[in-house]
C-alpha cells in the first residue's frame, strides 16, 4: 500500500488498515446510494462539479480502488479470503477507470 494506507498499518497496525478499508467501504457504499437516489428511472445521473475536482476526486478513488484490490489479491493467494473477492475488486477499479476515462473524453 502507498500514502495513507501505509501510515495505517504502520501506526495501527493489521486492526488500523482493516478498519481503514471499513471505513473507505462504507463511504463508497453510501455514495453508490446516494447515486442511486439520485439516478431516474431511465438511467444515468448527472454531476456538475469543477473538472479539476472530479478528476482528483476520482484519481484519489482509483488509487484507493487499486490498492484494495492489491491487499485482497494478496489476501486471497494466503488463503484467507475467497477467489472471488478478486473479481469484485477488479471491476471496482474498472468501474472508477471507466469514469476518469469519461471525465477526460
Amino acid at each position: 500500500m502507498t500514502g495513507g494506507g501505509d501510515d495505517a498499518r504502520i501506526g495501527g497496525g493489521a486492526d488500523g488498515a482493516v478498519e481503514e478499508v471499513h471505513h473507505h467501504r462504507a463511504r463508497l457504499d453510501a455514495l453508490d446510494d446516494l447515486v442511486r437516489r439520485l439516478e431516474p428511472e431511465g438511467g444515468g445521473a448527472q454531476l456538475n462539479a469543477p473538472r479539476d475536482l472530479l478528476h482528483d476526486t476520482l484519481y484519489g478513488a482509483l488509487i484507493d480502488a487499486g490498492e484494495r484490490l492489491a491487499e485482497t489479491s494478496n489476501r486471497c493467494w494466503r488463503g484467507e479470503l475467497p477467489l472471488d473477492r478478486v473479481q469484485e475488486r477488479a471491476e471496482e477499479v474498472l468501474a472508477i477507470d471507466a469514469l476518469l476515462r469519461g471525465l477526460d473524453s
